[in-house]
């Protein structure tokens, strides 16, 4: 996670704590960090620390971790299934087809 990560999750979950008009040290109580920690994730002097204190926060605002992250999700693999080309004897016929695309 990088800085600007860091800042973004930050200000969404302050955002949020806000709008439901809950206390700081309530919120950090509740997912089992201090006061000062999540007062420095707030305003992206801190990044989390993993991501079962995202999990934690999260459960406590009552949202999914996806809505402090809103990381794009990735693209999948044209070489799905195991992505790895040149080796399509135990795949299906239509996988091959696909295959031929991403070469």
């Amino acid at each position: 996670m990088d800085v600007k990560d860091a800042r973004t999750i930050g200000a969404r979950l302050r955002q949020i704590r806000n709008s439901r008009g809950k206390l700081l040290r309530v919120i950090a109580g509740l997912a089992g960090i201090s006061k000062s920690q999540l007062s420095e994730i707030e305003y992206g002097e801190r990044a989390l620390d993993s991501l079962k204190q995202l999990v934690a926060l999260a459960n406590v605002l009552q949202i999914a971790p996806g809505e402090l992250t809103r990381l794009p999700v990735p693209a999948p693999d044209p070489c799905w299934p195991c992505g790895q080309r040149g080796t399509v004897a135990h795949r299906p016929r239509w996988v091959w087809l696909r295959e031929a695309a991403c070469t």
